[in-house]
């Protein structure tokens, strides 16, 4: 009749530790799989405040009328960006956001080098 030890006897080549560190590496596994999981629950607030600042700025500086093309692609980047967000797609929102920043920021460039290169 086996006594209480040899039930709880590791399985036939694997040692207790090697069964040890396996669960140890598997908890790591899933630690670093949910901890990727993080950045696309997170809202993207920062994001989408900076993209608005910015896109008021290239309005406030002339650039809905001396750059028109590359201000209406920041405006409708931003509009998609608050679209991507209700549907809670973060990632997604967050990437359209920067990129609404980005050329929203362009179009004030833009806007500044037409302002003083046309004459008064």
């Amino acid at each position: 009749m086996p006594t209480s030890k040899s039930i709880h006897r590791a399985r036939p080549g694997r040692s207790a530790a090697n069964t040890s560190g396996v669960a140890l590496w598997s908890a790591v596994l899933a630690l670093l799989l949910l901890g990727g999981c993080v950045g696309h629950t997170v809202p993207p607030v920062q994001e989408m405040s900076d993209a608005r600042q910015a896109v008021a700025a290239a309005r406030e500086a002339g650039a809905d009328r001396l750059a028109p093309a590359v201000f209406d692609r920041a405006v409708s980047l931003l509009n998609d960006a608050e679209n991507t967000l209700e549907r809670r797609r973060f990632r997604q929102a967050r990437d359209q956001a920067l990129a609404s920043r980005r050329l929203a920021i362009d179009a004030m460039k833009q806007a500044a080098l037409r302002s003083h290169s046309d004459p008064p």
